[in-house]
């Protein structure tokens, strides 16, 4: 479970929307459907957009030729992936309550965590953010005084995806991590 007030949720709920859109496969009606059925996509190739070769980086960065045969058995299933765990987010955030609680099941949370993931690669290309542009986003005032809102909004929804995410991650990391329990000798053993 998380607390997001309903601002929160709107945004993150409009920035994933954008997602969805952001990475959905183009269908062609003449494509073969064999290989639509089996996610081979034999027109795949690296994106020239910089926020969508950050969600489909080549597998090979040394050999253009293997990356690009990687890319088109891949790509495609890659994207039905990340829509499918994008509607698990709009879900979740659809059921939330008045009382700011969306409740996220064990399953549900590797959805969680891929889509909140794609939204910090996404933004964080579409705004230049790299790991020297910490300060910048620590520093933005309200949005009462920022003179422009878009770019405001995008750190906003930026800074709430890695929020999330990191929170995600230590719920994770506490639920699966075993508990040491001291034994008769006093040296800590796994608990069971």
């Amino acid at each position: 479970m998380l607390r997001a007030h309903e601002i929160e949720r709107g945004i993150l709920a409009d920035v994933v929307e954008q997602l969805v859109e952001f990475v959905t496969p183009e269908d062609d009606p003449d494509a073969d459907p064999l290989a639509r059925i089996v996610g081979i996509d034999p027109d795949a190739e690296r994106p020239d957009d910089p926020a969508l070769a950050r969600l489909f980086p080549d597998a090979y960065a040394d050999d253009d030729e293997a990356a690009d045969e990687f890319r088109r058995f891949t790509e495609r299933s890659l994207r039905e992936t990340k829509l499918a765990n994008a509607r698990v987010v709009l879900d979740g955030l659809a059921r939330a309550g008045d009382d700011d609680k969306v409740v996220v099941s064990d399953d549900e949370a590797r959805a969680w965590l891929g889509t909140l993931n794609d939204l910090r690669l996404t933004l964080g290309s579409r705004l230049g953010i790299d790991e020297d542009s910490h300060e910048f986003f620590a520093a933005l005032p309200d949005a009462s005084t920022y003179p422009d809102s878009a770019i405001f909004a995008s750190g906003l929804a930026f800074n709430i995806s890695s929020a999330l995410a990191s929170t995600f991650c230590a719920s994770a990391s506490s639920a699966l991590l075993p508990v040491a329990k001291s034994t008769d000798s006093g040296r800590p053993s796994a608990a069971g």
